[in-house]
């Protein structure tokens, strides 16, 4: 499996760095900002994001690790541990 990872990285990176594909990036920048920010345009109207949803998000995340610190700490069950 690792090889054909291996292999896909390089395929991609060899098309990405071929010479036509750098030159053609100066002719295309323009239209990519433009679909970049249509993009992020419709990515945070569908996100409903609103004023404090940031600060909101952290304290959940704080609440929870306070919590999970609070919980009892439990022996793993018999049958997860190894053959003797």
């Amino acid at each position: 499996m690792t090889d054909d990872r291996e292999e896909y990285r390089r395929i991609v990176r060899d098309e990405w760095t071929h010479a036509d594909t750098v030159a053609a990036w100066p002719a295309l920048a323009p239209q990519i900002v433009v679909q970049q920010v249509n993009m992020r345009d419709a990515l945070l109207a569908q996100s409903a994001l609103q004023p404090g949803f940031a600060r909101a998000r952290s304290r959940l995340r704080h609440r929870r690790s306070r919590a999970r610190d609070r919980s009892p700490r439990r022996a793993p069950a018999a049958a997860s541990l190894p053959p003797t």
